[in-house]
């Protein structure tokens, strides 16, 4: 019989099919295997499964609560962890701190779903490098988008002092121009943040998200860091769904009970996967409508909301937008693009920028 058999012959290991799916590490088919153990009385439950193994409607019912159970557990611990810090560690600052904390809160947790659930069940080593590459541009982005000095204006008394005669006596500066908080003539497109308690040049908002504000120097950095946040949300997500094909099989085809099978084989997986979700719609609609402004428009995010105050975006009863380039040009002036000298930005210091083209500059700041 062994001849005959021959290469196909397999020899038996001693293992039992659960032993073989615990090698595996096939966590579908162990909870089935122990399930019909159980069931048939080959292992000893404990008191609580004895009581509730062959009452199915107790474990309905309870499953169906359960949910309702730990979010009022979670919704209340939230609460009173929140009001026990807003009461005696937060400040004023808690609305521009928090989305920053929870930016990094949020990507620590992806990244760790990463490496210690995704990364076993992922086998090509150019999905990593392509991983990790988008990670490090991610990183450096953020880090120049969060530190990069926005484009402050910066000044002295000597120069504060040319501004007041200027606006008071030379008549030279309108009030809309002038900054009485930072006492200074605004260059055009600057805007003074009440966060950052400065003036910024070519001002486009304040990102809680970043801590910083978007301005003339790390618009650039502030769009690749989106663009890149978009590359780790969605390689994570693609590394959910592969953690769940690999490791979490399930024997129906209808999707609400593949659905529950997700849940059940790892709800922190789900978890990130909903966050993921959450923060792609998010992330896209703030990257789409930056580009919208910067590129197809020629405009800052406060210039499109406050446009009816700027009198320069109005000719002929018509909108017209003397900043705008085209489309194309205006991609490249952004987000600095030289390409080997066939693509030439044109650089523009927006922090000495008075008076349109055309016009005659009425006034400028003393040098520095």
């Amino acid at each position: 019989m062994q001849a005959e058999c021959g290469s196909q012959c397999i020899k038996p290991t001693g293992q039992s099919p659960l032993d073989v799916a615990k090698t595996k590490k096939n966590r579908w088919l162990i909870e089935k295997l122990a399930r019909q153990r159980l069931e048939k009385g080959f292992d000893n439950p404990g008191w609580l499964k004895r009581k509730t193994m062959h009452n199915s409607e107790f474990r309905k019912y309870y499953m169906m609560a359960y949910p309702f159970f730990v979010l009022l557990c979670l919704l209340g611990f939230v609460y009173l962890s929140w009001q026990y810090s807003k009461r005696y560690i937060f400040d004023d600052n808690l609305g521009i701190t928090i989305p920053f904390g929870i930016y990094l809160a949020t990507k620590t947790w992806m990244y760790f779903t990463w490496f210690f659930y995704i990364l076993p069940h992922i086998n090509s080593g150019l999905i990593h490098l392509a991983f990790f590459a988008n990670t490090a541009l991610l990183m450096y982005h953020f880090y120049m988008a969060v530190k990069c000095d926005p484009g402050f204006i910066q000044t002295n008394r000597q120069q504060q002092s040319k501004v007041i005669l200027d606006l008071a006596e030379l008549e030279t500066i309108s009030v809309e121009q002038f900054c009485s908080t930072c006492i200074i003539h605004k260059p055009l497109r600057s805007k003074h943040c009440s966060t950052c308690n400065k003036c910024v040049a070519k001002f486009d908002h304040h990102c809680p998200w970043i801590f910083n504000c978007v301005g003339a120097s790390n618009t650039r950095h502030f769009i690749l860091y989106l663009t890149y946040l978009i590359g780790m949300i969605l390689w994570c997500s693609y590394g959910c769904v592969t953690f769940w094909r690999n490791g979490c099989t399930t024997d129906e085809d209808k999707w609400v009970k593949i659905a529950v099978d997700r849940i059940r084989c790892s709800p922190w997986v789900t978890w990130i996967f909903l966050n993921c979700c959450i923060h792609l719609l998010f992330v896209g609609v703030l990257l789409g409508n930056m580009l919208y402004q910067t590129v197809y428009l020629g405009l800052t995010t406060n210039e499109r909301i406050n446009l009816y105050r700027y009198k320069h975006f109005s000719r002929n009863s018509a909108f017209y937008n003397p900043y705008s380039r085209g489309i194309l040009q205006n991609c490249v002036d952004v987000m600095e693009v030289e390409c080997g000298g066939l693509c030439r930005p044109v650089k523009t210091d927006w922090r000495n920028i008075y008076s349109l083209p055309g016009e005659q500059e009425t006034c400028s700041r003393a040098p520095e």
